[in-house]
């Protein structure tokens, strides 16, 4: 397979083939949506150079195996955002926790005495 290209896309076209469709979730570490098409047809660099339009292959007319993707990606984004929520709720009531102590005295904000 040395040598042989799929078609060539846009820059903005491979992007998404290959971090999926959702650009909001690129730098979150879960399951991106991507339409792979593993039975693309491939080209040399003579070929590519020769045509102007290329084939269009459509593997996955009913779109059963794209749905599966979508389904897995929709699943981790869920979860990736319950545990986001789930952390800045905790840090909150971490903060309001240490504020309370801190206005209450138990605690002292800032002490410079082991300083001087």
């Amino acid at each position: 397979m040395k040598e042989v290209f799929g078609r060539p896309l846009s820059l903005l076209d491979n992007m998404y083939s290959a971090f999926g469709y959702d650009w909001q979730y690129w730098l979150l570490p879960i399951h991106p949506c991507i339409s792979i098409n593993y039975l693309e047809r491939m080209y040399t660099i003579k070929e590519i150079k020769k045509l102007k339009e290329f084939e269009e292959d459509d593997f996955d007319v009913d779109k059963k195996m794209f749905f599966k993707e979508i389904q897995r990606s929709k699943r981790e984004k869920y979860f990736a955002l319950l545990g986001l929520v789930l952390f800045v709720v905790t840090w909150l009531l971490y903060l309001r926790y240490e504020m309370q102590a801190i206005l209450k005295g138990e605690k002292v904000l800032l002490s410079l005495d082991g300083w001087f």
